[in-house]
């Protein structure tokens, strides 16, 4: 208040002339402060002095909390204006003592009051840290705390700050009462307001701003309900002793209902459809989020026809009570709208992107230049940019010209999506492994989509290398090929080598729907198996030691999909549904025949906050209809379990569900006999999970059940006896390396007697 009044006072006596400042000078403080003082105060040796000018000096002076009083004493002399600032230094910080604090943490109260040795202390700030702990207690609980603030000076001069704290009783709710309502219930009520009574299970706990919040909220529910002028008239909280007690007076008024909807003004979008966008209509309780809700739609809905600059006028008329009744009142709602001109696309800027060529990013725009700006149009053209996992970040803006139309400006901020692994590995199927991979789905900016991969250890040598242009000749036509080459030895079984080469084509469809696409594509391989295993003892009908090698097999398969996800990786929202059917041999030629069909079906729905839940389901059935013997090769039967890929079930080891035979060894006279897995020709998978993020498209967490079986043909097939599991599991992102998955899984009736299976993941989900 001081330094106020000298500034009044200055404003009286000192002439704004235009001299300069002379000179500046600091008296009562330290050598340090001068400088500091003559710095921050913004005035300058030789400028021009201005009354205003000094004003903010010492406002600043002030502001800066190391001066607990601030004056200027400003004298005119021959060459200028001399200028002398006095100021009161506040104390240093020497000690601070917190004394009687034992309910709450010393590091807790220190951290709260933000006060540290050595720094300048007002007596403001005392005052403040004051109010802190002082709320912060009430919000732990202690209403009725007390705190005395005493200040020392020690022998250096520096300040010793002493809280003496009274903590008082830790209070509990002892009794909520809400009175006035007459048709809402109070226990709903109290729901709402967020804090409970102390119980058995409850704490009771006091926080003064779930309580202001949850005054808020039960004003909200009520109109919710209809009661459109409810209001709280009046609260209070008192304590006696460690109870608090809560009284809220609540006006609860009459209960509204619809008794007209009138819309006028609509042209575009039919009154029926404005209806049942508002969710309301003739005889419903006038509920007014629902009402706020169905207004936000209607805009929407607009905004998706392209007539962003639509303006709905509403209004709630209210009208006579029912009859007989003063609790129950009519209310009509009237819609004015004026939907105005649509507004075109003038002009669409890329911004941000330093790799990614332009057209790799306009070619998933829905909405293009010239047409007419609809939002949901502009939605879509960001969900087709995210789901390329080329960006980390991407922020539309739009500008309105005069005309109406509008510029659009998407940002983008890149990420790293390539991949370069190299290690040493292990797990329960390949053992030992070592892998050097590159992936590059983005390569050179172009959308490109290239992979090499090398897998070798002591089970298995993968080598395969492919590319796909997913935009060939500037066309939504999709290209690729692979080349691959693998050995993989099952142990006590045999050695299986693959090598083969595969040419795929798609397309992006537009009907029903731009979220389908189709694809064609044609594998070639040869396939061999050798180094067979003492201990393989198949039945005689599969033993694979009297088929002549290689086996060259020559197969066409189409593609039917749908995916309509926000995110490839980690989706939270649509679906993606497939259906592909692989022919080889007959027509194609090559030695084995057979007919594979599979059907997936991935439902995401988003729930709680940022919860999601995963339901996803397969079956797939392997026929042979070329020849009379109806018989499918032995590396095209399913076996399912863990996490192959032909179905996951993960409280189970991989590949371990299967139809089987008991059998025995040619020859043997010991009667022993081993059990041998036939595959099977059908196979279903059901699974459903929770997910529970940790970091946004980095890492969740997951609670899952899964089922399943596998059965030895189509027919066979029932949801009887189905192989069951649940477990937990986790998902996440290494740079460089890709997505880790890790799931620990608890099988049911398992014949061998173990129930928990432990699994680890490389790459996306199946």
């Amino acid at each position: 208040m001081r330094s106020k009044i000298t500034i009044f006072l200055l404003l009286l006596v000192i002439p704004c002339s235009g001299l300069k400042i002379s000179s500046i000078e600091v008296k009562g403080a330290g050598v340090l402060n001068k400088d500091y003082v003559s710095t921050i105060s913004g005035l300058k040796q030789g400028e021009e002095f201005s009354i205003y000018a000094l004003q903010d000096a010492i406002r600043a002076i002030y502001k800066s909390n190391r001066f607990k009083d601030v004056k200027a004493n400003v004298k005119e002399e021959r060459d200028g204006v001399r200028i002398e600032f006095v100021v009161e230094e506040n104390p240093i910080l020497e000690d601070l003592q917190l004394i009687g604090a034992k309910k709450v943490k010393k590091s807790e109260l220190e951290h709260e009051l933000g006060l540290n040795k050595g720094e300048y202390v007002s007596e403001k700030q005392i005052w403040n840290s004051q109010r802190k702990i002082e709320e912060l207690y009430r919000k732990k609980g202690f209403p009725n705390v007390s705190i005395s603030p005493s200040t020392f000076i020690s022998k250096d001069g520096k300040l010793i700050l002493k809280f003496e704290i009274n903590e008082g009783e830790k209070a509990k709710i002892k009794k909520i009462m809400l009175n006035g309502t007459n048709q809402l219930k109070a226990e709903k009520l109290k729901k709402k307001l967020g804090l409970h009574e102390k119980g058995f299970l409850r704490r009771g706990k006091f926080d003064k701003e779930k309580y202001i919040s949850g005054k808020e909220r039960l004003v909200e529910f009520c109109k919710e309900n209809g009661f459109l002028d409810a209001h709280i008239d009046k609260d209070s909280i008192w304590s006696v002793g460690g109870d608090i007690f809560i009284s809220i007076d609540i006006y609860e008024g009459p209960k509204y209902f619809v008794k007209t909807v009138e819309i006028e003004g609509n042209e575009i979008i039919s009154s029926e459809r404005i209806k049942k966008l508002l969710g309301l209509d003739t005889g419903d309780v006038l509920d007014m989020k629902r009402y706020t809700n169905g207004i936000g739609s209607i805009y929407a809905e607009y905004g998706d026809s392209g007539h962003i600059h639509a303006s709905v006028k509403d209004d709630i008329i209210e009208e006579e009570y029912f009859a007989n009744d003063s609790t129950k009142r009519y209310a009509s709602v009237k819609l004015e709208i004026v939907e105005g001109k649509p507004a075109y696309v003038h002009l669409i800027e890329i911004k941000g992107n330093k790799k990614t060529f332009e057209k790799v990013i306009r070619r998933e725009l829905a909405l293009k230049p010239g047409e007419i700006f609809r939002r949901n149009k502009l939605m879509r053209s960001l969900r087709n940019l995210y789901y390329l996992n080329y960006f980390e970040e991407i922020t539309p803006d739009w500008n309105v010209l005069e005309n109406g139309d509008v510029d659009i400006v998407i940002r983008v901020t890149e990420k790293a999506v390539g991949t370069i692994q190299g290690g040493v590995g292990y797990n329960a199927v390949d053992h030992l492994v070592g892998t050097f991979s590159v992936k590059i789905p983005n390569f050179l900016g172009r959308g490109w989509d290239t992979s090499l991969d090398l897998q070798f250890g002591s089970r298995k040598v993968d080598i395969s290398t492919s590319f796909t242009e997913p935009y060939l000749f500037d066309t939504p036509t999709i290209f690729g090929f692979e080349l691959y080459s693998t050995r993989w030895k099952w142990e006590n079984y045999y050695t299986e080598e693959k090598k083969g080469a595969g040419l795929r084509i798609g397309r992006k469809l537009t009907w029903p729907d731009d979220y389908f696409s189709t694809s064609i594509a044609y594998h070639f391989e040869a396939l061999r198996y050798y180094d067979f295993s003492p201990s393989y003892n198949p039945n005689p009908a599969y033993d694979l030691r009297k088929r002549t090698y290689p086996i060259y097999r020559s197969a066409l398969s189409y593609g039917l999909t749908r995916d309509s996800r926000d995110n490839q990786f980690y989706a939270t929202s649509g679906n993606l549904n497939s259906l592909n059917i692989e022919l080889a041999g007959g027509p194609l030629l090559g030695n084995d025949q057979y007919q594979k069909a599979i059907l997936r079906s991935w439902w995401f729905f988003p729930v709680f906050k940022y919860l999601s839940i995963v339901a996803k389901g397969k079956y797939g059935v392997l026929v042979n209809i070329w020849e009379k013997t109806k018989e499918v090769p032995f590396s095209e039967r399913f076996f399912a379990g863990g996490i192959s890929s032909d179905g996951q079930i993960r409280g189970y080891p991989d590949r371990s569900i299967s139809p089987s035979i008991w059998t025995q060894t040619e020859g043997d006279t010991t009667g022993k006999k081993y059990q041998f897995y036939l595959g099977g020709r059908a196979v279903m998978v059901l699974s459903a999970e929770l997910r529970i993020p940790a970091v946004k498209d980095q890492l969740y967490f997951s609670i899952f059940a899964d089922a399943g079986d596998v059965w030895l043909t189509p027919k066979e097939t029932t949801l009887r006896y189905l192989k069951k599991s649940v477990g937990i599991g986790t998902r996440f992102v290494i740079p460089m390396v890709g997505i880790l998955g890790f799931d620990l899984g608890y099988g049911f009736n398992r014949p061998d007697g173990a129930q928990l299976e432990f699994h680890f993941q490389l790459g996306a989900e199946q």
